[in-house]
């Protein structure tokens, strides 16, 4: 879904529009500055590519086992759901959501729910990709195909890539899902929903960090 504009009365009455999705000065991402490093050393801190492991039971906030939680392929929303919990900000998470099918849920939350929240909708992934320099925690989202597939969500991480290399294969990312990547691309993190980013259909939601 596209952005959209909202039109809100000024000050002194005059009609002004407004962009309804974050988009950074000049489209380009800038520099990673002190929150953006900060960022970095918690997902690198983090050790998803040793937690949150796929196939197994796993402590949704912490990455690692446990017996009494359920087998998943992957768990892409609950590593989002621990990194938001480490900077305390709130996204759907157990128990309030079961983990299996966790990353739909998450998508329509975001978007439903996650204004009241302090979550809001980003242009694109230049847009993400400097927020996240800035150390606002990003995510990109997308449902699957159907209700009962899967969809897949993962943390933007800061990133010196310049445009042209975002419009190929988007911003860095960190993820668990059917292999876990501390840094790796939207492209290469969302391989299999190759049709939700040929059609433009991952979205970016970012919240203030902390």
């Amino acid at each position: 879904m596209p952005c959209r504009g909202l039109r809100l009365l000024g000050a002194v009455g005059v009609a002004v529009s407004l962009a309804a999705c974050f988009r950074p000065p000049g489209d380009h991402a800038a520099a990673i500055n002190g929150g953006g490093r900060h960022l970095a050393a918690v997902l690198d801190s983090m050790h998803v590519e040793r937690g949150w492991r796929p196939g197994d039971p796993v402590n949704w906030r912490t990455g690692e086992p446990d017996p009494i939680s359920i087998p998943l392929n992957g768990h892409c929303s609950a590593f989002v759901a621990a990194v938001c919990a480490r900077f305390d900000i709130y996204i759907l998470r157990p128990p309030e959501h079961s983990e299996r099918l966790l990353a739909n849920a998450q998508c329509e939350w975001l978007q439903n729910d996650g204004p009241r929240w302090g979550w809001r909708r980003v242009a694109d992934g230049v847009a993400a990709q400097h927020l996240a320099n800035q150390g606002d925690i990003v995510v990109a989202c997308c449902k699957g195909p159907d209700e009962d597939d899967a969809g897949h969500i993962a943390v933007v991480r800061p990133g010196t890539k310049g445009r042209a290399q975002i419009a190929l294969e988007g911003p860095d990312i960190a993820q668990a899902g059917a292999r876990n990547y501390s840094k790796t691309t939207v492209r290469h993190g969302f391989r299999f929903h190759p049709a939700a980013l040929r059609r433009g259909m991952i979205r970016y939601y970012a919240h203030a960090g902390r």
